[in-house]
């Protein structure tokens, strides 16, 4: 549940779809408008959750092979990072970084400054590939940086 929490889209669509649910009570036909809308702002993480967990990861093929793809691979591997939470039904995780801060992480992006910054896999997603098991952090192709 926490992916819909994730991002201010999600809790606006929350939120609207709980008011409308509130407003079925007192106003039946008003109430459709901002469930429609919830419905609406909830869609793209509906559609993650809908879709399995290999076609997201297979989207960042052409991006794995780089070296600095391989170094964060190995920052995976090693450790150097906090899981607080892994959900692997809803394919998401929460880490805590060196200073504190909580990135949200899916298979499609990460809150983290690495992800914001480059726009392709950071350590945390490497992380959350494995743990999902779409990607074997044990190869020892890893290790040739």
């Amino acid at each position: 549940m926490n992916i819909f929490f994730s991002t201010k889209r999600g809790k606006w669509g929350l939120f609207f779809v709980v008011i409308g649910i509130i407003g079925i009570f007192s106003d039946p036909l008003g109430s459709l408008a901002p469930i429609t809308l919830g419905l609406i702002l909830l869609i793209p993480e509906i559609i993650y959750l809908a879709t399995p967990a290999e076609n997201w990861w297979a989207n960042w093929n052409d991006s794995l092979n780089s070296n600095a793809q391989k170094t964060r691979i190995q920052r995976a591997i090693s450790g150097d990072l906090t899981p607080k939470q892994v959900d692997v039904k809803f394919k998401n995780a929460i880490f805590v970084g060196s200073e504190g801060g909580k990135y949200f992480t899916t298979l499609k992006k990460c809150t983290c400054p690495d992800f914001q910054k480059r726009g392709v896999p950071c350590k945390h997603m490497f992380y959350l590939a494995n743990e999902l098991h779409l990607l074997d952090l044990s190869q020892s192709d890893w290790d040739e940086v």
